[in-house]
């Protein structure tokens, strides 16, 4: 029971937040900010810090080029590149623990988001974060990861964590994409291709067989007569195997 009750709690903490005012970040992406939380520069430039005025937490913004080259095709290449940023970047930090690591395709674009924390190596505490990437595909063929990394120590996490899942849940890029991320995996179903294949060779051998059987090759062996019918017969047979005639109303060869 207090586990859903602290369900509920969360959820209405996070629905009731709002912002106090949306900003336009490099011509291309819209971030909403809550109470309390504003743009530390305004170069205009990637990448941005927005942060919290106490300057408790601070949420970064990067934007990637993924050349077309180098662009993921699939899902399996996705999760290979978030478990190449997990061991490279995440697990580099001091004492640094993955808490998890989720990721979807949602319509235009691949999203993958990991919670871990590391040691705050001035104040010997713990920071908390949460890094959530967009992947979106560009008609050119390249790919652009824009990747929204939200830190906060440990003490404030509980009310600072909600405000930054708040802006990177409503984070928008309004830039050219595709209209779909990518498109789905083309495979081969084996089982239903061998089963067709073992239903044509079976339909090839017994097409052959008929052919065979309802053309042999004439003989002048002396132990085959022939049917006025063409059909030659063992002379063990009385009547022709093709037609039914009897044998003795045949002229023997």
């Amino acid at each position: 029971m207090r586990k859903y009750f602290l369900l509920l709690i969360i959820i209405f903490v996070h629905s009731s937040l709002s912002a106090s005012e949306i900003v336009d970040l490099g011509g291309e992406i819209r971030i909403p900010l809550p109470e309390n939380w504003q743009v530390s520069s305004d170069s205009g430039q990637f990448p941005f810090q927005i942060i919290n005025q106490a300057q408790t937490a601070e949420l970064l913004i990067y934007k990637s080029i993924i050349a077309k080259d180098g662009a993921i095709k699939n899902k399996s290449e996705l999760k290979s590149s978030v478990d190449v940023i997990i061991e490279n970047i995440v697990l580099s930090l001091p004492e640094a623990k993955l808490l998890s690591s989720t990721g979807k395709i949602d319509e235009n674009r691949a999203i993958f988001s990991l919670e871990f924390v590391s040691s705050d190596t001035t104040t010997t505490g713990q920071i908390f974060h949460r890094l959530n990437g967009l992947l979106y595909g560009h008609p050119n063929g390249e790919q652009i990861l824009f990747t929204l990394w939200g830190k906060t120590n440990s003490a404030a996490k509980d009310i600072l964590h909600n405000e930054i899942l708040f802006m990177q849940d409503n984070f928008s890029y309004y830039g050219e994409s595709n209209i779909s991320f990518m498109d789905e995996e083309k495979t081969i179903d084996w089982k239903l291709f061998f089963i067709v294949l073992f239903i044509l060779v079976v339909v090839l051998l017994v097409f052959k067989k008929y052919k065979s059987s309802d053309s042999i090759q004439y003989s002048d062996d002396s132990h085959f007569w022939r049917c006025s019918c063409g059909r030659q017969n063992h002379n063990s047979h009385v009547t022709c195997k093709r037609c039914g005639q009897k044998k003795e109303f045949k002229e023997s060869v």
